[in-house]
């Protein structure tokens, strides 16, 4: 496994400890403004999300849109509510689990924050 791999790791090992000590301090989504869903993860479970997910992936092919090995995951580049209404797909992107890891991480396992994975993911989507 790579560095960034194994830093990954470690910071998700981190997190459910203190998950599991705390409730997270993190910044939440708030997408409560247009369907109703309190927290990013009932947004997830819903059957709206289950149904864009599916979408998305039909739509590339179940393809990575950075690797082209299997999508088995959808990275959202925005979270506003047409996108995640569903009412337009242009800011979902299938990936794979590790490169959406890619996306979302520093080498050093540290979270980005949605400006800078989006421009790490810009960059690799138009200099390959």
């Amino acid at each position: 496994m790579c560095k960034a791999h194994d830093a990954v790791q470690e910071y998700y090992k981190n997190r459910k400890k203190k998950k599991q000590k705390r409730k997270s301090n993190h910044v939440k989504i708030n997408i409560g403004r247009f369907a109703g869903f309190k927290k990013y993860a009932d947004y997830l479970r819903s059957s709206l999300w289950k149904k864009i997910r599916i979408r998305v992936m039909n739509l590339h092919s179940w393809k990575c849109g950075l690797c082209s090995g299997l999508a088995t995951q959808v990275h959202h580049r925005k979270y506003d509510d047409r996108t995640m209404s569903g009412e337009t797909l242009k800011y979902l992107f299938p990936v794979c689990k590790n490169c959406h890891l890619l996306i979302e991480f520093y080498d050093d396992g540290s979270k980005r924050t949605s400006r800078d994975a989006e421009l790490w993911l810009k960059d690799r989507i138009n200099n390959p």
